[in-house]
This record gives C-alpha cells, structure tokens and sequence, in this order.
C-alpha cells in the first residue's frame, strides 16, 4: 500500500472526527517519492534536499535537509497568506542549529526582511537549552513566539504543530499542548512584502535547518487542541497491514534476554562472529549485543557504541585479561549499519575482524592481554547489558550468532539477504519478523530465534506505536539468501519416480549436506522433485553454497506395440540432448505433443528406426505418439 493511500485513510478517520479541519486543509505535501501538494497545485520545488526513509522506514518518504540555505523546498503561497492559521509536520532533527541560532522548519513571510510566521528550532535562543519554537515575528503588529520547555533528542521524529488563531496562539508536540498565548486584541500576523514559502530555511533565504521533514500540512483555520491531538494519533500509527522486519529499542527500559545456553557460551579457543544491522543517533554508551554483566570482573562478550563509535569487548577480568578496542568510523548517524565481529579462537586483538557494511576496519586496541578462561552463564541480552545498563537506542535487523569464523566473502553474500536458518554453526538467528510493524502487539512476549534454540523475552516494550516495538527493518535486505562461492554439483537432475542418482559436490575441501552427509557424493532416490544443499569449507576455512535441483515425473513405462510382431522401445528416456530411438515402428505415424498438448512435430514412417530429435525443443515433458492402422499406444519422454 502506497504512503499517499495510507495517509488517505488516516485522513478519513480524521474527518470522521470533525470535517472542519479537512474543509480547511489548503496544502498537504506528503513527501511519496515527490513535493507534490496532495490537496491542491501549491506543488513544491525540490532544491537539493534529498529523499530519505520516513518515520515508519518507508524509503523515498520524506526529505532530507542538510543545514544550508542552498538545500530547501520552494512553495507557491496561494491560500497560505491568513490571518488564522495551523502548520503540522514531522521533523528529525539530525543536528542543533549554532548556539545562539534559530533552525527554520516552515516559514511564510517576507523574501527581504524580517516578518515570517513559522515552526523553527532555537539552540540557546530564547533559552539556556535547544527547544522547538515557533509563531509570528512580526513587524508592523506585536511580535509573539512559542516554545517548549523539554529539549529536543536528535535522531528522534516529533509531530510539531503551530496554531494561530483570532488573539491567540498555541504551539503543540506530539498531540499535547506545550505553550501558548493570549491577546485581549487580535494577534494578526505580519507576512511582510514579497511573500515567500519555504521548507528548510527562512523566508529570507537565511537561518536553515539540518533535519529529515515529513508529512507538511497548512491550514487556513485555527485547529482545535482535540483536532491537534487526533491529527498525531492517526498520523503516529502506520498501515495496519505492513509486515515488521526490525526491532526499536527505546533506549532507556528495554530490552531480550535470551536464557544462557552453551551454545552462546564462548572460551578464548571458540571462533565465533556475531554480526547485525543497526541504526542509532544515541551519542551516550550503548550495548546492542551483550553475554557480560555490567559489575566486576565484566567477564563475557559485548558488542557496543560507545560515543558514535563502534567497540567490542572480550573479558576474563578487566583488565588484567581482556581484549578491548573500538574502530574509526562514527556510526550512530541514524543510517543502517551492518557489523560483524569475527574471533578466530586465538586470544590476540590483532587477529579478530571487524566488518563495517562489508568493509573491513582498522581496529584502535585499548586492552590487549586476554589469557585466561571465559566462561559465564548469564543470559545473552540484546539492546543492553546483562544487569540492565546501557540501554541500546535505536534499531535492530538481522542479529546473527555463529560458532565459527566467517569470511568477508561470506559476510559479503549473505549480509542483504535473509537466512534459512540451518546454516551449518549458525547458533542465534533473530529475524524481527514479528507483528505489524509498529501496531499493536502487545499479544507478543517471544523473540523467536529461527533456529529454535536461543530465543528471548521482550522485557519491557511497549509494543504499539513506532517506538519500542517491532517496526520496518533496513531496506537492504531482500528475499531470501541464494548459492555463493565456488561450489557446483554434477548429477542427473530429472528422474522417473523410483529410479536413483549420484550427486557430487565439486570446489571445496570438506562438505555438508542438507541430508546430514558430510560425504562428496550422495545417492538419491527422490519420490517427489527435491532440492539438495550442500556447503563445501575450502583450505581457507571459508564456506560457500549451491543447491541441486532434482525433478521427479512419473514416466510412462515402455510399453509393447505388436506391429507386424515387432516389440516397441524408445531411449534414452530421460534424454540430455533431444535425441531419441524408437525400435520396431514399423509404419507407425509418429505424432509428438508438448505437455499441454500442442503439436510440435509428426513423421511418417516406414522404417523399423526412428530417430526423433528434440534438441531444439525446451527442456520437459513431451508425449509420443505411435500411430498404426490397428492401435495407437502413448509415451511420456523427459528432456532435461
């Protein structure tokens, strides 16, 4: 379902609450893929800003805003000029305005002075702190502006609407009302000459904001705080029907704990990786994977961010044995990330690879003298510590635990693809496809692990809305992960029901069979069509995958014609190249149909051989005619 349709039905539900909000909706840019109006013509112009994922993940929804006055969208102003108004949006805000500076959101005023009325985010302006704000500067009326008291939490989506009305003014985030004021005269507001309408800066051409904006709405009426509060309930929740992919971690209360199993349970000689996708903008310390407790000797494994950057923790006792270090790149800027950590079961930071999308990382090690035993029987935690601090503030898609090291070129193959799950040392597999992304299921307590030994307790999700709850995970990942590496199989891919064939792996060392052999070659006698899996370990340690496909028909038998006291046999049957003999056909007609019955050859024969050729034909079933003056027999034929 398109966002516009989504958007459509919420918009319903809100005019079944009161019909005057919409009767005055006079612009409403929703952000599809475009800055089109929905409502009207006051289509945007698009300068620079850039489609990014709106608050739900819906790619291509939203825009972008870098902080300059050359990245903004150009609105026509017809029906924007009232003295009575309402503005609504979305805002994300990715970074604060300069101290002592002003970030506009929405503005309506003068192209060369100062009058505007708008929505804005003030950093120490009015204020010792960074607050939402907004109103009316006015020149040639009074002057009045709103704001909050709380500060604002970047990477954070808020609904942020502005209200204007006969001598009042009330400024609202996320449905609830956060100031206002009050006039015994009519607040008419100054829109100064040469009116201009931007998103992302100042009418002015000054003063922009850095900050993702979505779902724009202008209203020439003056909203009521119960139209105000419906509008961010109806536009908070998504389509009821989309499927979730991804967990959201509140950050402060949340989290999975996952029952100790020896599975999860590491020591110093063990290879493992653990890798998952990630998104955050939290700037504190966090742990997004973690079997460590948060008091002394810290013994176990955590994965982290720690201050924007990525660090993994290996600990016997901090730190007198450990392994500690973090990488370069600063991660937590609210785009997905994929990470592996791969321990190749030797105690030494230098030898353990960190994969950030597919890249490998330079490590800076901290600690380095990891020497003895890990053993720990606490739970395996995902979005925190075992002992419920650091609490992780953000996204989860794809979270992955295996016993064994995997190659980049491994992690490379199946790092946007989902898993089956049987994977040979594949230990934990979390999904996140559970629920509806971002409605209401609160009827789910379990993370399901997909390889049914290691799932995990929702503790403390709120489990409805976008926030604490299983929502739209990483546009990255799509289907289901294919064969990769260099592995091929050689056998006979078509049989008739009973018959066998001999299947053998090439490219590897050592194999793995999906029917549990560890063989190179295994027969195969399958009674319906199968597809065989084998993955090969080459001399590096690194595995690789192919599937084999077996198709299984149920073959006519040769059956005898008596003609002129012939018997009648064709072969080969299957056949590899087309090519087929039929023996003792003696002036038999021969009349070929494909398997949804068309005619595809017919020979007149007079001879005891017939040599019947299909190579140009597409591989399947084909039928075989013998038609003589006293009988007519039928047989099924198979090219691969």
């Amino acid at each position: 379902m398109s966002k516009s349709i989504i958007l459509s039905i919420s918009l319903v539900c809100l005019l079944s609450f009161n019909t005057n909000a919409q009767s005055c909706l006079v612009a409403e840019y929703l952000f599809s893929g475009n800055a089109n109006d929905n409502v009207g013509n006051n289509h945007g112009t698009v300068f620079n800003a850039a489609l990014c994922a709106d608050r739900f993940n819906n790619p291509n929804s939203a825009y972008n805003f870098n902080g300059s006055t050359s990245t903004y969208i150009s609105l026509p102003t017809t029906n924007f000029v009232n003295n009575q108004f309402s503005y609504s949006m979305w805002v994300n805000v990715n970074s604060l305005p300069a101290s002592g500076s002003i970030g506009f959101m929405l503005s309506i005023g003068s192209a060369n002075s100062s009058p505007c009325q708008n929505l804005n985010v003030q950093n120490q302006y009015f204020s010792t702190t960074n607050t939402w704000g907004g109103g009316g500067y006015n020149v040639t009326t009074p002057h009045f502006g709103l704001e909050t008291n709380s500060a604002i939490t970047l990477g954070q989506w808020y609904h942020i609407a502005s209200v204007r009305g006969s001598n009042y003014a009330k400024y609202f985030v996320n449905g609830v009302m956060v100031d206002s004021i009050g006039n015994a005269t009519p607040l008419l507001p100054d829109y100064g000459s040469i009116v201009n309408a931007f998103i992302g800066k100042r009418s002015n051409n000054s003063t922009p904001i850095d900050a993702k904006i979505d779902d724009v709405q202008i209203y020439n009426c003056a909203l009521t705080n119960s139209q105000v509060a419906t509008l961010y309930t109806v536009q908070a929740q998504p389509t009821a029907t989309a499927p979730a992919s991804a967990l959201h971690l509140n950050g402060s209360s949340d989290n999975v704990i996952v029952n100790h199993h020896a599975s999860l349970n590491m020591s110093i000689t063990d290879a493992f990786t653990v890798e998952t996708w990630f998104k955050t903008t939290h700037t504190g310390q966090e742990s997004v994977i973690s079997k460590m407790a948060d008091i002394p000797p810290y013994t176990g494994y955590d994965i982290s961010v720690q201050f924007g950057k990525l660090t993994f923790a290996y600990i016997s006792a901090y730190s007198s044995s450990c392994i500690f270090f973090d990488i370069n790149p600063i991660i937590n800027d609210g785009n997905w990330h994929h990470v592996a950590v791969v321990y190749k079961g030797i105690p030494s930071a230098s030898t353990i690879a960190v994969y950030l999308d597919g890249v490998s990382q330079t490590k800076n090690i901290i600690v380095d003298n990891l020497s003895s035993s890990i053993n720990t029987t606490l739970p395996f935690t995902i979005g925190s510590r075992n002992n419920t601090a650091f609490y992780f503030s953000g996204s989860l898609d794809e979270t992955r635990v295996w016993r064994r090291a995997l190659c980049q070129s491994e992690i490379l193959a199946h790092k946007n693809c989902e898993l089956v799950g049987n994977e040979p040392n594949l230990v934990a597999y979390y999904k996140y496809n559970q629920g509806i992304a971002a409605g209401n299921n609160t009827t789910i307590s379990i993370l399901n692990d997909v390889t049914a030994t290691n799932s995990g307790t929702l503790t403390n999700f709120t489990l409805n809305g976008p926030s604490s709850n299983f929502i739209v995970g990483t546009t990255s990942i799509t289907g289901t992960c294919g064969n990769y590496g260099g592995l091929s199989v050689v056998g006979t891919s078509t049989l008739c029901r009973g018959q066998n064939t001999t299947l053998t792996a090439n490219g590897a060392i050592t194999y793995t069979w999906n029917t549990n052999s560890t063989n190179t070659t295994i027969a195969v006698s399958p009674t319906v069509t199968t597809t065989y899996t084998v993955y090969g370990t080459d001399a590096g340690n690194c595995v690789s995958r192919t599937s084999y496909t077996v198709s299984v028909f149920d073959c006519t038998g040769l059956n005898n014609l008596n003609t002129n006291g012939a018997n009648i046999s064709i072969y080969p049957n299957p056949t590899q190249n087309g090519l087929l003999t039929i023996k003792g056909a003696h002036k038999c007609d021969v009349v070929i149909t494909n398997a949804v019955g068309q005619i595809v050859d017919v020979l007149k024969n007079s001879n005891e051989t017939v040599e019947i050729d299909l190579s140009e034909k597409a591989a399947g079933i084909y039928f075989i005619q013998l038609r003589s003056e006293n009988n007519t027999s039928t047989f099924k034929v198979i090219k691969e």
